[in-house]
């Protein structure tokens, strides 16, 4: 009933396999001898395929059931190739190499289609046949599309990651569109219907995945930024406590002073204490000024001036965590960027406040030194996050700024960089 006889069809779907996997997973973080594991799993796995057992005289509903089944063991083993290749997570593994399935079948019914048209009548079937060529045209094709489409928009959400069990099920949806429903198809229907119907299925669950991974992602991005408040919220409190002993502190030795008796270095030193803080800014906004005074010390050690023009009770709007929020992170970004310069002159660090109308624009001025790194139009800054948080000073910024109704923009000009945040002064926010 089985005869083993070479498949040189089974080993062109391995091939295009793997390499369609290969598009989703080209970012993931490969193991040691990654070129020879992928050698031996291609050459291991194409050698099961060319000889992978035929069953005769068997047509009709079971040898579409047979044929499915050699599909599933093939897709499997490519699936336990890259195990080996890559360092990943299960379910993102086999959620990708499912993706990479839907890529290949795609590709393959895209390539009956046009076997249906003139198009092969322009290549000789001497090497190859027409409908392979066909075959192979699409897959060229399709594949630098899918690269370039939903293969770099994997890359960027970083779906690899993603380990939702929710993505089993459209796996098993996947498989059973590749390997079921359309191979049934067509062992009793039209090829051009079948193919039609293929590839809208495939394009739909590729669809749904990337879809699935972003709404992940951004969930995740949101669960990082909400840390940072909660971290940024505990930060100020020690920094209004702080600040709240330097207050004392001064009213205290301002009032030794004024009572005398003191030797005349003790008086020298309490001078020196008193004259220290008259370098925090005194702005009018009680929340501002924490923040300020805070940044300003990171100032002085580094030998930055930092300058303040405006009226801090313009803000008197913004909500606590808010102001100290975006303060916090524009402040640190500049102070980051000045204390990599090494002309004294240019460690300096500009912030105004400024209403118009009923919008409040708070601008940032610093020099920096090098390029800034985007990513997608995103501002990424020089400054290095730790546990992965690398940008996100950036995107907390701009949603707060979009919670007031406003915006976020800057500019980058001869080593001058300028960050404008607007917001609109009538907005009741909650929360």
């Amino acid at each position: 009933m089985f005869t083993f006889s070479f498949h040189s069809g089974k080993i062109y779907f391995v091939i295009e396999m793997l390499l369609a996997e290969m598009i989703f997973l080209y970012p993931v973080q490969k193991r040691k001898y990654f070129p020879l594991r992928l050698l031996l799993l291609t050459a291991g796995i194409v050698l099961v395929a060319a000889f992978f057992p035929r069953m005769n005289g068997v047509t009709g509903i079971w040898q579409a059931v047979y044929q499915s089944a050699i599909h599933l063991i093939l897709f499997a083993l490519t699936i336990g190739g890259m195990a080996l290749c890559f360092r990943m997570k299960p379910i993102p593994l086999v959620s990708m190499c499912s993706t990479g399935y839907a890529v290949q079948h795609l590709s393959y019914k895209a390539g009956t289609l046009l076997a249906q048209t003139s198009f092969p009548a322009l290549f000789p079937a001497e090497v190859l046949s027409r409908s392979r060529t066909c075959e192979l045209v699409m897959i060229l094709v399709c594949y630098l599309v899918i690269f370039f489409t939903f293969g770099r928009y994997s890359a960027k959400y970083e779906c690899y990651k993603n380990s939702d069990k929710n993505l089993l099920s459209l796996t098993f949806i996947i498989l059973f569109v590749c390997t079921v429903i359309t191979r049934f198809l067509s062992s009793s229907g039209s090829s051009v219907s079948d193919s039609i119907y293929a590839i809208t299925c495939c394009l739909l669950v590729l669809y749904l995945q990337i879809l699935m991974h972003k709404m992940e992602f951004l969930f995740r991005e949101k669960q990082v930024i909400q840390q940072l408040r909660q971290s940024e919220k505990k930060q100020y409190a020690i920094s209004r406590k702080t600040m709240d002993m330097i207050n004392t502190k001064y009213h205290d030795l301002k009032h030794i002073l004024a009572v005398g008796g003191v030797t005349p270095e003790m008086k020298s030193q309490i001078e020196k204490d008193v004259n220290g803080y008259q370098m925090f800014l005194h702005t009018g906004n009680e929340v501002l000024d924490t923040i300020l005074a805070e940044k300003l010390l990171l100032c002085h050690d580094q030998g930055i001036r930092m300058t303040f023009m405006g009226n801090g009770k313009d803000l008197s709007f913004l909500k606590t965590m808010d102001l100290y929020s975006l303060f916090g992170n524009a402040t640190e970004n500049a102070i980051e960027a000045a204390s990599k310069l090494e002309e004294e002159e240019k460690k300096t660090i500009g912030i105004s406040v400024e209403k118009r109308g009923g919008m409040c624009v708070v601008s940032f001025v610093n020099y920096f030194k090098g390029d800034l790194r985007t990513e997608e139009d995103d501002l990424l800054t020089i400054k290095e996050y730790e546990n992965g948080y690398h940008g996100y000073g950036m995107k907390s910024m701009k949603l707060i700024a979009e919670k007031y109704k406003g915006d976020l923009s800057y500019t980058a000009k001869n080593e001058l960089f300028t960050l404008n945040i607007y917001l609109m002064e009538a907005v009741q926010t909650e929360g």
